[in-house]
């Protein structure tokens, strides 16, 4: 065992591992198998790191490994905008349950969605093309590798208009305008890029796609804290900032509502949250969370809907003729009602 940690070790510095994680010397044998979960968190923070061959040249579209890479990323979310229809994320697609995915899984369906991806840019993203790559696979596959060929990478060329458009302002005309956000999140109608972007309709957030992803934030942060004190929290801290609400549109406004046990409901037409419902206890399994928020005076400014919404959403978990044990909303209100003999 000592001459395996030497030779791990030997490798981190060869790597230069040990100076990203501002290592002078070896650890000692009693604290090396910590160390190595440490490194293998690091290593894994790697291997998902989305930039990782520099920064983006301006006009300059990605071709090659480089696009490859990211059209995967891409793919990996679900698809608000899938051309004609929302579509699931390829690895989802391929069976992969995020959810409750082990590393091993994983990383299965992940070299077998590179495959795929890859076998589409040998065949120079011809969209007919996709029926064959994906033979023998679910026919939302076969949709996605689709809406890649014909959406995706199409408007991943149509990068070479940031110069363009770039000079085209310099010189006094007009730069059509486009939404802003993270392709990664599933938002592929962002592309092009070098378009002049406004932010988020602040009554589309959250999202859907938000919504899935703030139920798996707060799930996760549950199962934490009973992992390590054995029962539910009463409440939770969150802070809510506005730039993180117009990239990822509304995680962290996902996760409060679902703390709260309180779903949104949006209008599919123009995917604006119209309303509110509670979640009922039945299908929430566990009790409803009473969230504190701090707003940041961006988000005040940017997202005054949204800040109603909360107020409602809080409100409504009050409301809700449930005993204290599966409402901490409702039993923590009337707390406060009778010390204090009103609702301010």
């Amino acid at each position: 065992l000592p001459a395996i940690r030497a030779q791990i070790w030997t490798l981190i510095q060869a790597a230069k591992l040990d100076h990203d994680l501002g290592l002078e010397d070896r650890p000692e044998d009693e604290g090396f198998d910590d160390f190595i979960m440490h490194l293998d968190g690091w290593l894994c923070e790697i291997k998902d790191v989305q930039i990782r061959d520099g920064l983006h040249v301006l006009g300059n579209p990605p071709a090659g490994n480089d696009r490859v890479n990211l059209v995967l990323a891409v793919l990996r979310a679900r698809q608000i905008w899938g051309g004609t229809a929302s579509l699931p994320g390829l690895r989802e697609a391929l069976g992969l349950d995020e959810s409750a995915a082990t590393r091993t899984a994983a990383d299965t369906i992940e070299e077998q969605a590179r495959a795929l991806v890859q076998a589409m840019d040998d065949a120079d993203w011809d969209p007919s093309a996709a029926a064959s790559v994906a033979a023998g696979l679910p026919d939302a596959v076969a949709d996605i590798l689709t809406f890649a060929a014909t959406e995706v990478v199409p408007r991943m060329a149509a990068t070479t208009d940031e110069l363009a458009h770039a000079v085209h302002a310099l010189n006094g005309g007009f730069v059509p305008a486009g939404p802003s956000g993270s392709p990664l999140r599933g938002l592929v109608n962002v592309l092009p890029t070098g378009r002049n972007f406004y932010s988020v309709d602040p009554k589309a957030v959250p999202s859907k796609l938000a919504w899935e992803t703030g139920q798996a934030l707060a799930e996760s942060l549950l199962t934490r804290y009973r992992t390590d004190n054995g029962d539910w929290p009463t409440s939770v801290g969150l802070s809510l900032w506005g730039t993180s609400a117009m990239r990822t549109a509304g995680d962290d406004i996902a996760e409060a509502f679902a703390l709260l046990g309180i779903r949104p409901v949006w209008d599919d037409a123009s995917r604006r949250v119209t309303g509110l419902e509670p979640i009922p206890y039945d299908e929430l399994g566990r009790p409803r969370i009473d969230v504190t928020l701090r707003i940041s005076g961006f988000f005040r400014d940017a997202f005054p809907h949204t800040i109603g919404l909360l107020d409602d959403a809080v409100r409504l978990a009050a409301s809700l003729d449930e005993p204290a044990e599966q409402n901490y909303v409702r039993a923590h209100t009337q707390a406060d009602l009778a010390e204090h003999g009103d609702e301010r």
